[in-house]
């Protein structure tokens, strides 16, 4: 009689049980992501100290509302618009613009945001980019309704006020805008991707277009490049 291998069987047993962990696994990875898209922040700033130094003190004569410090770090034809000329001139107009108006948006505000938000080094590591929100690779036919949610615990509400009932709180997810956005409202109307929507505060939100900046490394140091928003 020819004899029966007793581990044959559970050979089988085994194998079968890891395949359904494994499925339950990954489905229990969807169910967790199927809601948000998580785009977590980042600063690769400190792999090159000397543009962790020069930034250190961009920011610092940015909070000291010094014009004319900020702008000897600006380079000579640095970009501030896709229409202008560009150069220092300009960039020197549009922080006198922000003095004076307290900007709309207030452009030393965005520009201590846009140095504060982390970013990222190109592969030749000559230039900076930042903030971390305009490296994200977003579909190009839905860069205007890409939103980021910048920080922890956010919550998205049912109605465009704090009073409203709280459908989610977010961690850092990339959110699609909803319909139109009226700024006075303070609040976007943004959908998720398992189809629920709701509304968030602009106190957590920032826009891919938003204010972004590109920092070169030249022969006589790092450079302000360019800081422009919107396509």
């Amino acid at each position: 009689m020819e004899k029966k291998n007793p581990s044959h069987g559970n050979k089988l047993s085994w194998s079968f049980l890891v395949v359904v962990l494994s499925l339950l696994f990954i489905m229990g990875l969807e169910s967790q992501s199927v809601y948000s898209a998580q785009f977590l922040p980042f600063d690769r700033a400190g792999n090159d100290k000397t543009f962790l130094r020069f930034r250190e003190s961009l920011l610092d004569a940015v909070k000291a509302r010094d014009i004319d410090k900020v702008v000897s770090f600006a380079a000579q034809d640095i970009s501030t618009s896709f229409g202008g000329e560009g150069g220092r001139k300009e960039f020197r107009d549009l922080l006198r613009q922000g003095a004076k108006q307290g900007g709309t948006p207030n452009i030393w505000i965005e520009l201590e945001l846009v140095l504060t938000m982390g970013g990222d080094f190109s592969e030749d590591a000559t230039e900076f980019i930042a903030p971390y929100t305009w490296l994200y690779e977003a579909d190009e036919d839905k860069a205007f309704e890409t939103w980021f949610v910048v920080k922890k615990d956010v919550p998205m509400y049912d109605t465009p006020n704090t009073t409203g009932v709280v459908v989610e709180n977010l961690d850092y997810e990339v959110v699609e805008q909803e319909g139109d956005w009226d700024p006075e409202l303070k609040f976007v109307n943004v959908k998720l991707d398992d189809g629920r929507s709701g509304f968030i505060s602009t106190d957590h939100l920032r826009h891919l277009l938003d204010y972004r900046a590109g920092f070169l490394k030249t022969r006589r140091g790092w450079r302000l490049k360019y800081f422009v928003a919107g396509d």
